[in-house]
């Protein structure tokens, strides 16, 4: 499914791209802020407000790339279009693994993660974070097995996060207002690497496809131990509650 509307990051992003961006980062950020009410301290809070912490993020075209407008403000948010059916192996991808070979953070759901990994030439590591929403309760769990990844090279850190039960938050269907009073449980987790698991399978020439399955498979079973202790945690807190 080709792009609705030009590819919107220049080679060499002029200096107005790079302040709208700025401006665009601090609004949303400022924003969660704001919005959001946690157990945190206040300096904890105003840690993703840092321009370390903001990363790449492939972002569905046929949601938020579809027109002009909409591109410019997202691209600006560090949202890179990614097209839903064109596989790992398209632009938007090829896009953010080269700013995952530059050291960036980058923000990545699973099924792009084991190109990732495979295919960077730094060592990736990566810390996991589960998200457990209000509608999660031990007859029904809601948290979902599937996760999406943020990695930092550059300092050989990287984050993992699994979201679940957001659509509390934000609905999925119109009309489109935050609902405010809900719980989210997030666990973050410890971070690890998988470079033994890369070099063996490159010495081993295993396939492209055979590395990223086994990269992906690998991850997710590191995620089901964390998943367990993120619905625990999150049965606990209602139980205080």
């Amino acid at each position: 499914m080709p792009l609705e509307v030009r590819w919107p990051f220049p080679q060499t992003p002029p200096l107005a791209w790079r302040i709208s961006g700025s401006l665009v980062m601090g609004m949303v950020g400022s924003y969660s802020y704001f919005w959001t009410s946690d157990r945190r301290s206040d300096s904890s809070r105003f840690n993703h407000l840092h321009p370390s912490a903001r990363c790449r993020t492939p972002t569905a075209s046929d949601i938020c790339f579809t027109k002009e407008l909409h591109s410019r403000f997202f691209s600006r948010g560090k949202c890179v279009p990614v097209c839903r059916g064109d596989g790992v192996y398209q632009k938007g991808m090829d896009f953010i693994l080269d700013k995952l070979n530059r050291g960036e953070w980058v923000h990545i759901f699973p099924e792009g993660v084991g190109r990732l990994i495979a295919e960077c030439s730094l060592n990736p590591v990566i810390l996991p974070l589960w998200h457990v929403g209000e509608r999660f309760t031990a007859q029904t769990p809601m948290s979902n097995p599937f996760v999406p990844f943020c990695f930092k090279t550059r300092l050989q850190k990287s984050t993992v996060e699994a979201a679940t039960c957001l659509s509390d938050v934000l609905p999925n269907m119109n009309p489109y207002i935050p609902r405010t009073g809900k719980r989210i449980t997030v666990l973050i987790g410890k971070p690890f690497s998988v470079k033994e698991l890369v070099e063996s399978l490159r010495a081993e020439k295993k396939s492209q496809m055979e590395m990223r399955k086994t990269l992906t498979d690998f991850i997710q079973g590191e995620f089901q131990e964390l998943k367990a202790h993120a619905e625990t945690l999150h049965r606990q807190m209602q139980t205080r509650s």
